[in-house]
């Protein structure tokens, strides 16, 4: 029997894998109660990804979408979540200035490239992967929100705060770091920005 080329990816609300025969990830959008229409969200997701490919924003290369499966290009490289991991547990590639100087880049272009109203939505550290010479990608464009763009960094800094151990001298030095980067570089509201943050948190308390 020989192994199977397979390789099946963490997602809570899709089925994704890799395959190492063409090294390309494959996603199944699957069912749900907000997208009846599985086949219709996956033709919505490559729209997204292949116009924000076309204007800059680093994001995967979609190869084709066929019956509700993606096939997009493989991005090989650490997540936020696992970058974050490892500056908690010891010496780490990426500083709290480096990895904030990285996320500040990504959304300078993303931002360059929507209308004013949209925000990316769903900023889970897992969704942003470090690749070669240290290039930020960002994976998984189910919607682009209408609301403003103090919602993405306030949801962000929470998630930030809140991984596994949570609030530990890193996360809370690398989250006002970000949050006051964002502020700064695309002219956001400052307490807006704290109380998104602060309802991200108090949601994620409810949840646990």
């Amino acid at each position: 029997m020989t192994n199977s080329p397979m390789i099946e990816m963490k997602s809570k609300r899709n089925r994704v894998w890799l395959n190492t025969e063409d090294n390309c990830i494959y996603k199944r959008i699957l069912p749900a109660p907000d997208r009846p229409r599985p086949a219709a969200a996956a033709n919505q997701e490559a729209a997204v990804l292949r116009e924000l490919y076309q204007s800059g924003v680093p994001v995967p290369r979609v190869f084709s979408c066929e019956n509700g499966v993606l096939k997009m290009e493989y991005i090989r490289g650490l997540t936020l979540t696992e970058m974050i991991e490892r500056a908690d547990t010891g010496p780490a590639a990426f500083t709290a200035e480096d990895l904030t100087g990285m996320i500040l880049g990504w959304f300078e272009k993303f931002y360059a490239a929507v209308p004013a109203d949209r925000r990316r939505g769903d900023v889970n550290g897992r969704n942003f992967i470090a690749a070669e010479n240290r290039r930020l990608l960002s994976v998984d464009f189910e919607q682009l929100p209408l609301a403003p763009r103090e919602q993405d960094i306030g949801q962000m800094a929470a998630y930030i705060l809140t991984y596994d151990p949570p609030y530990t001298p890193f996360k809370m030095h690398f989250a006002e770091k970000l949050l006051a980067g964002f502020v700064e570089k695309f002219n956001l509201n400052d307490e807006k920005a704290k109380l998104y943050r602060e309802k991200e948190l108090n949601a994620i308390r409810g949840r646990r």
